[in-house]
């Protein structure tokens, strides 16, 4: 994994994550722990764009639409209402505080109505999903609808999922998916990132730009300093050090973005967390272009050009140092440049940065995961799956539809007004509390993401739209994306803070750039060799 727990968690409302999978004994295959389902691939669904109004920005198939204002003309999708009237029980992540009953809760209210259900959700803040979802595993009640949050991963899903949730293939793989035509409008990458067990689909994704991550820089700044969008190594590190001094510095780091290596590393031309060499998967930290990534950061490091504190310094902290001009470019993604932008108010402007050159490699822009997790479903009557699946079909109503306004603003009047133009301003009862984020049924099923802010002028979404154009041209995915490890599950994590606590003695002159071979056969025996042994197996059992 290339980003820690709570980077992912940060980036999850945008580019997305890196699926964190499976974990402990099998209930299939003999019992033999860790076993993989095999199993002929039923086609990944059609992906069938869906109408709306008009883009002013047309994406790509792995770029988003751009608006540069609110559309004139919002109608509704013309589907029924797909509920049948009964109870449906969900469980779901959470960001925010818990939202008023819904007995006092007009937005609850107004969405039970739009989809003709009682929906009652078991809302688990983040904080504690690791710890819940592996309660609900264990236990002997699902409720209807399971969202999985990539960041973490359904325990033992490779023999889970087959054993208690219904198999949605007949569904939605192929030309099946066109009966929810919402659903046929997730690309395929949100797909492929959800992978399939046993060569079948178990899940419905919530679809999140591919975008790779990159860097928030001070455009005045880098401008002034001999940036221009396109850039070498050497150029990097001019521009780096004409940033620095004075108590001013042209890199920031954080407790959670590990001195910005991904970035870096992707520079230099390092796989995206894996490489498939020969039916074998490699990792990106015994890369030599990972190696010379690291010892480039040292020397970055040496010049004073990342902020002393980056090792030991919160996200947020670093952040206020951004704003306040201390350092030059944080980490970021698209999904959270708007806030950054109009956070700056005005100071100056916020850009994202593309991919410098590395010596002697060629950018690999480290693309996400597609996916900010999925929803499964227990196992059921087939009339109730399908009902079930009209329901998240009905969640994932387009942007620029009554039906999206709703499950993203709430009921116009209570929850929002229109301002001039026509787009949805908040109310005091949103900003107070009733809302999607209190609310979150956007984790059950959503549309696919646009390139719409509220208040973002045009040419700064414009900006956004073309930076994201160029980057996916030479986006890279990570080739174990979707698929079942049961160690990186179970010890991904732990043995990760070996990488990351070697690249920081690296980077800061505390251990040898010699050292990184060592804390990478480390990891490697520590169970590294074991999840890409997994990784292939996997592979080889669902082709």
């Amino acid at each position: 994994m290339h980003l820690s727990r709570r980077s992912l968690l940060r980036a999850a409302g945008a580019t997305a994550a890196v699926t964190a999978v499976p974990s402990l004994a099998a209930c299939s295959d003999g019992g033999k722990p860790g076993a993989v389902p095999t199993g002929a691939a039923v086609p990944w669904p059609a992906y069938v764009p869906a109408k709306g109004p008009a883009p002013d920005l047309p994406g790509t198939p792995q770029s988003q639409a751009g608006y540069t204002a609110y559309p004139t003309s919002v109608a509704s999708t013309g589907q029924p209402a797909p509920g049948d009237g009964s109870t449906v029980r969900a469980w779901v992540i959470s960001y925010g505080a818990p939202p008023k009953p819904a007995a006092s809760n007009q937005f609850w209210q107004a969405i039970n109505k739009a989809l003709n259900i009682n929906l009652e959700l078991t809302i688990v803040p983040n904080a504690d999903y690791p710890a819940k979802v592996q309660t609900l595993v264990a236990g002997n009640e699902l409720p209807d609808l399971i969202c999985v949050f990539s960041g973490y991963g359904l325990p033992r899903d490779t023999q889970f999922l087959p054993a208690q949730c219904a198999d949605l293939s007949q569904y939605l793989s192929g030309d099946a998916v066109k009966t929810y035509p919402n659903l046929a409008n997730i690309p395929t990458y949100a797909w492929q990132g959800m992978g399939r067990i046993g060569g079948h689909l178990y899940g419905v994704p919530i679809e999140r730009s591919p975008s790779p991550s990159t860097l928030f820089i001070n455009d005045n700044a880098l401008t002034a300093a001999g940036y221009t969008g396109a850039w070498s190594r050497d150029q990097f590190t001019t521009v780096a050090k004409a940033l620095s001094g004075n108590r001013k510095y042209a890199l920031g780091g954080s407790t959670d973005t590990q001195l910005l290596y991904n970035f870096h590393a992707a520079a230099h031309g390092a796989p995206n967390n894996w490489r498939l060499d020969g039916g074998k998967f490699v990792s990106t930290f015994e890369a030599p272009e990972f190696k010379a990534a690291v010892g480039y950061m040292r020397d970055l490091w040496q010049a004073g050009v990342y902020h002393p504190d980056s090792v030991t310094i919160s996200t947020a902290n670093i952040q206020t140092q951004f704003f306040a001009q201390s350092v030059a470019a944080i980490f970021g993604n698209i999904g959270s440049a708007a806030p950054m932008i109009t956070g700056v108010n005005g100071a100056f402007d916020v850009n994202l940065a593309q991919l410098y050159t590395g010596a002697g490699g060629t950018p690999a822009a480290w693309g996400g995961g597609g996916l900010f997790g999925y929803t499964a479903m227990k196992k059921a009557a087939p009339d109730r799956i399908k009902m079930l699946l009209r329901v998240l079909d009905f969640l994932a109503s387009p942007f620029g539809t009554k039906e999206y306004e709703l499950f993203h603003y709430g009921v116009e009047g209570a929850h929002f007004t229109r301002s001039s133009t026509g787009a949805p301003t908040p109310t005091p009862l949103w900003t107070g509390g009733e809302n999607a984020v209190t609310l979150p049924v956007k984790y059950l099923s959503d549309a696919p993401g646009v390139l719409y802010f509220p208040g973002l002028p045009a040419d700064k979404l414009t900006r956004l739209f073309d930076w994201q154009r160029t980057a996916v041209k030479n986006v890279t995915f990570d080739p174990t994306r979707g698929m079942k490890s049961a160690t990186q599950a179970s010890q991904g994590l732990t043995i990760y803070k070996l990488i990351t606590d070697g690249l920081i003695g690296v980077v800061t002159g505390r251990t040898p750039l010699s050292a990184w071979d060592e804390t990478v056969k480390n990891w490697k025996r520590s169970g590294g060799d074991t999840i890409a042994g997994e990784y292939a197996q996997y592979a080889a059992a669902n082709n």
